[in-house]
């Protein structure tokens, strides 16, 4: 009986606390689910929020005028001592949006689109496929390739444009020496050299066999479009690419059906500066005719070319890294940086309050990330 008569207080006493917990608006269940943002609700940039840590609060009071029955509040509601109290002090809204930007650039390699295979492949079944020798591995070939890359990109930056250095004479020693480095004899390469070197040249890292489109790039590039067509006439939107490539860029976005959506396509190779220096992102504005800075957007996967370049140069600047989120030296990073990081392409769209939530996820493996240099960044040329 004692057992009993404990085991139904108990009840009683649990009860009692359901009915008081769920009778509190306060702390019902609902009030803990995330609230999702409408579309057609716009969240106004405020001066100085151009980076998610520092951005500013939206006081009610000042928004007052502008509020309308689809708005919602962003903040959750709160009462002292409540569970949803607690969970508060963990909630923060959404990356700061940036509603009317006049100019968003893309890099290239990494960002648009992707190698379909690694360098190193490539390179090694156009020599098989020249001469039917037995070959080491791919890696070989890539390990061979990042070495005179790098070599020759240090000799002469720009893919020679400084010493006027066309792009076929720059890639040529890159290609050979590649090879050599990977135990090619001479005396059987350099026959075969010239029909190689065309191939890789002209047709596999000028067009889609070595090239893909990023599986998101479409989608994002055809929004901005919408976007950039209901812009006044007075207020134009552009759209283009700022990449540290040679002049096949223009043929490769041609021939990965992109190059429409841009007003201004920028190479290292054609201006004599690349990224991260700001010369290059200067021109993108003058050729534009564009001076407010503010309302300039770079999106990117490297750090130091796209983030910190775009941001020193006064540029608002997106940084495109799938989780995890990895990065060496990650203490060493200039605390002066200030950028906005999301995980995949499609979520730039966040930032310009243009993101389509009923749009289904497609959840594949993915492709085309190969990475060569020593910080972990995705190497931007190959040839």
């Amino acid at each position: 009986h004692e057992g009993r008569e404990c085991s139904c207080m108990a009840m009683a006493g649990v009860a009692a606390l359901a009915a008081v917990l769920f009778a509190s608006p306060a702390v019902a269940l609902q009030s803990l689910a995330p609230r999702r943002m409408p579309r057609h609700v716009l969240v106004p940039r405020l001066a100085g929020a151009e980076s998610l840590e520092g951005a500013p609060a939206l006081d009610a009071e000042d928004d007052a005028s502008t509020k309308t029955p689809q708005s919602i509040d962003l903040k959750p509601p709160t009462e002292e001592g409540s569970i949803v109290a607690s969970v508060q002090k963990a909630w923060t809204p959404g990356p700061p949006k940036i509603l009317t930007p006049r100019v968003v650039t893309f890099d290239a390699t990494g960002t648009l689109m992707q190698l379909t295979e690694p360098v190193g492949m490539h390179y090694r079944e156009a020599l098989l496929q020249a001469s039917g020798l037995r070959l080491p591995s791919p890696d070989h070939f890539d390990a061979a390739f990042k070495e005179v890359y790098k070599a020759q990109s240090e000799e002469f930056p720009c893919f020679g444009c400084g010493a006027a250095m066309p792009s076929r004479d720059w890639w040529y020693p890159v290609v050979r020496d590649t090879y050599l480095k990977t135990g090619v004899p001479e005396k059987i390469l350099d026959p075969l050299l010239p029909e190689i070197f065309d191939s890789l040249y002209d047709n596999v890292f000028a067009g889609s066999e070595g090239w893909e489109l990023n599986e998101q790039a479409i989608y994002v590039l055809d929004t901005l479009i919408e976007l950039k067509e209901s812009r006044a006439e007075d207020d134009p939107l552009y759209l283009g690419v700022i990449s540290n490539f040679d002049e096949r860029l223009h043929k490769l976005l041609d021939n990965l059906g992109i190059a429409h959506y841009f007003d201004i396509v920028l190479t290292s190779k054609e201006c004599c500066v690349e990224k991260p220096n700001s010369p290059i992102f200067d021109m993108a504005l003058s050729r534009l005719g564009i001076y407010d800075r503010s309302r300039a957007v770079h999106i990117g996967d490297t750090f130091d070319k796209d983030v910190a370049g775009a941001a020193r140069a006064g540029w608002n600047a997106i940084f495109v890294r799938a989780p995890p989120y990895r990065m060496k030296n990650v203490d060493d990073l200039p605390c002066d940086i200030e950028f906005q990081r999301v995980g995949d392409l499609s979520h730039v769209l966040d930032i310009f309050n243009l993101a389509d939530f009923e749009r289904p996820v497609i959840m594949t493996s993915a492709r085309g990330i190969f990475e060569y240099d020593a910080e972990g960044d995705a190497e931007e040329d190959a040839s």
